[in-house]
């Protein structure tokens, strides 16, 4: 890398302080937000290896830039490759382990989105050790590597009189350094995008005691989004009037209970509401709120979940004041419609609950499907199978939205009947069982998701369901 076009670098480099390190959100189907720089990295810096479209991703600086240019992901475009700016008022391009100049292995400005992120965000003063939530950043191998392209050009200088050469970030020795080096060069491409591309959006939840425009209900009235787990699930009432120790009812929510005079006491109550993430990628859902409980809060489950939340004691601060309460674990929920319960149980007097809730989540990407492809046919046409062989499944959705594209649980296969099947075609690529995953294919716009099946399903039928993170889904029947 650099030692070509550089004299040898200094063997001793000064240690420098480096800033506090930046906010980093990940938004979900890997996409990670910088809050600092304003911009989302891609959460695998060699997506261009692990799609397909390079076998190491290492690319001359053309071929890098000509990948991002065209990358669509997550159903977003717009992707180019990393800025750099001088770190002062113009380039200076003699040596400094200071950050001073803009070659230096002590950068630590922001007008860097390479240096910033490898040496501040990630706190790499010497060698690539943390790699926080990235994956693939060891791209390549030796003593230059990994070395990663800037879209910034490198300037009017005698070491490049053609001025064909770009600004580069690598690690040198062990030491974090920009320099610049020629665009024939072979290095990597981590795709970023300006902005906070996969931005949390709120998604219909409702607190205690408001109506559908989530306006505060007349007291006595009966919660239609809050359900009591009882025989034939009576709606939640509000309370008439709330007992005078609770936390005074605002515009934002009510205290309700199973009737409106606090009634029966002595008891445990679940209340329960649901939500819909249809159109949201789930994986990206946070549910944050505040609740107050008479007497003891023993748990709020999530799709029957528990979720270790609770106000375990009996003291009038339970329902004196309103606790704050953060939901985010993507194992519990699921696209489509999602249960929320909260478990309160009462010790005497009268009883009440009251909840606060905002939901937010990213915005699933809108695919457009088509397929299958051959081996597969589509419906109503049955392929037959070999029970055991492993069967690939070919669809396109118009572009690289990444690998993270089913829902939870899927892709997925049922049981259907043989007898009521028609229009038999035998699939006629199949390979070892082994060989299962979803790869995507650049050059021919499609993924291949690798389906395993089971010996067990000799002479039966199923049918294989493909749901994505958009909610849509695909149905294909086999025979085996």
């Amino acid at each position: 890398m650099l030692s070509s076009i550089r004299s040898a670098l200094p063997a001793m480099f000064l240690l420098v302080s480096v800033p506090a390190h930046a906010e980093l959100i990940d938004r979900g189907n890997g996409m990670i937000y910088d809050s600092v720089l304003n911009i989302t990295w891609l959460r695998d810096a060699n997506y261009a290896m692990t799609s397909g479209y390079s076998p190491d991703g290492l690319m001359n600086w053309s071929d890098a830039n000509s990948w991002v240019t065209n990358l669509t992901y997550g159903g977003h475009s717009g992707w180019r490759l990393p800025r750099t700016r001088p770190v002062g008022t113009g380039w200076v391009d003699s040596y400094s382990s200071d950050g001073s100049t803009d070659y230096s292995s002590g950068i630590t400005s922001p007008d860097s989105e390479l240096a910033y992120m490898l040496r501040v965000t990630l706190g790499n003063s010497g060698g690539l050790i943390n790699t926080g939530s990235f994956v693939n950043l060891h791209c390549g191998s030796g003593e230059f590597y990994p070395t990663f392209w800037s879209g910034t050009k490198y300037g009017q200088n005698p070491l490049f009189p053609s001025n064909d050469a770009r600004w580069v970030f690598g690690f040198v020795n062990n030491q974090g350094i920009q320099s610049g080096d020629y665009e024939y060069k072979r290095y990597c491409a981590w795709a970023v995008h300006d902005g906070d591309v996969a931005v949390a959006t709120p998604f219909t939840l409702f607190s205690t005691g408001l109506d559908a425009s989530s306006n505060p209900l007349a007291l006595g009235s009966p919660d239609p989004h809050y359900q009591v787990a009882l025989s034939g699930n009576p709606q939640a009432v509000v309370l008439n009037p709330p007992d005078p120790g609770y936390f005074p009812n605002t515009l934002a929510s009510q205290w309700v209970w199973q009737n409106p005079d606090g009634q029966p006491t002595n008891v445990t109550r679940i209340f329960r509401t649901t939500f819909d993430l249809t159109g949201f990628d789930p994986q990206t859902a946070i549910i944050r709120g505040l609740w107050a409980t008479d007497n003891a809060g023993l748990d709020i489950r999530l799709n029957g979940n528990s979720t270790g939340i609770s106000l375990p004691t009996s003291s009038g601060t339970n329902y004196s004041v309103l606790h704050p309460f953060t939901i985010n674990d993507p194992a519990f929920l699921q696209q489509g419609i999602n249960t929320l319960e909260f478990i309160v149980e009462d010790t005497g007097g009268v009883a009440g609950f009251r909840a606060e809730l905002i939901g937010t989540a990213t915005v699933a990407p809108s695919f457009k499907f088509t397929g299958f492809f051959p081996p597969i046919d589509n419906d109503p046409v049955v392929n037959i199978v070999t029970a055991g062989a492993a069967v690939p499944v070919k669809f396109s959705l118009r572009g690289d939205h990444g690998l993270d594209i089913f829902a939870g649980g899927f892709p997925a296969s049922q049981p259907v009947a043989c007898d009521s099947l028609a229009l038999l075609a035998v699939v006629e690529e199949t390979g070892s069982a082994g060989n299962s995953g979803l790869k995507y294919d650049a050059s021919s716009d499609q993924y291949t998701y690798v389906w395993k099946t089971e010996r067990s399903w000799a002479r039966t039928c199923r049918q294989l369901v493909i749901r994505f993170m958009d909610g849509s889904f695909h149905m294909a029947t086999f025979k085996f």
